[in-house]
C-alpha cells in the first residue's frame, strides 16, 4: 500500500503508473488503484491487474488506467 496525500483533484478520470525500472527486481504487478477523497469519503477505484515490468507482460513500464464504474 503507498498513501500519497495530496490538494483536492476534483472529478478523476484517469490515472497514470510507472516507474523507473531501477533496483534488482523493478517490476511491478498492479492489481488495482484505489484513490479516496477524505474530505467528501468519494472513492475511485481503477482495476489495472498489469504488469509494469520490461520482461513481463508487455513490457511497458507506464500505463493509463480508468475507473471502474
Amino acid at each position: 500500500m503507498l498513501a500519497v496525500f495530496a490538494p483536492v483533484l476534483g472529478d478523476i478520470r484517469k490515472i497514470k503508473v510507472e516507474h523507473d525500472n531501477s533496483g534488482l527486481s523493478p517490476g511491478w504487478l498492479v492489481d488495482r488503484v484505489e484513490v479516496i477523497n477524505t474530505t467528501s469519503n468519494r472513492k475511485w477505484t481503477f482495476l489495472c491487474n498489469a504488469w509494469l515490468d520490461k520482461r513481463k507482460g508487455d513490457g511497458e513500464i507506464a500505463k493509463e488506467f480508468f475507473p471502474r464504474e
